[in-house]
């Protein structure tokens, strides 16, 4: 069911595989939103996670593999701000796994699950 819902997520975006840029932004500038600042809110978003994964009595496996992906994730979109997140960035983000990084079907779930999880009950937005 995951799979399925990654992949309407992604033909929602209106791209394909092979449209747009996919890759992290690497060599550019980074936006003004990427500062000190943005790292407080990343810092206390992914100190409320554990707090969340406990609350619903996931696995602490669930808790190592969620937060692993939650900081790559960090990273994607050069430290923008959590509150500043849109699910294109998360779409983006899959996109550049599947396609650049050719993980497995299976491991592209991980990642969707993960920055679900985190977008609804973290953040508290929609995904």
């Amino acid at each position: 069911m995951p799979y399925l819902m990654y992949y309407q997520l992604l033909r929602t975006s209106g791209k394909t595989e092979s449209q747009g840029n996919t890759k992290p932004n690497k060599g550019k500038s980074r936006p003004d939103n990427a500062s000190g600042t943005a790292s407080l809110h990343w810092n206390k978003a992914l100190a409320d996670l554990p707090a969340e994964i406990k609350t619903r009595h996931y696995s602490p496996k669930t808790l190592k593999t969620y937060s692993i992906w939650a900081k790559k994730f960090q990273g994607f979109p050069r430290n923008k701000a959590p509150e500043l997140l849109s699910s294109a960035d998360v779409k983006e983000f899959l996109t550049y796994l599947e396609v650049k990084r050719n993980i497995a079907v299976s491991t592209q779930n991980q990642p969707f699950n993960a920055l679900l999880f985190f977008f609804r009950h973290v953040l508290r937005k929609d995904f």
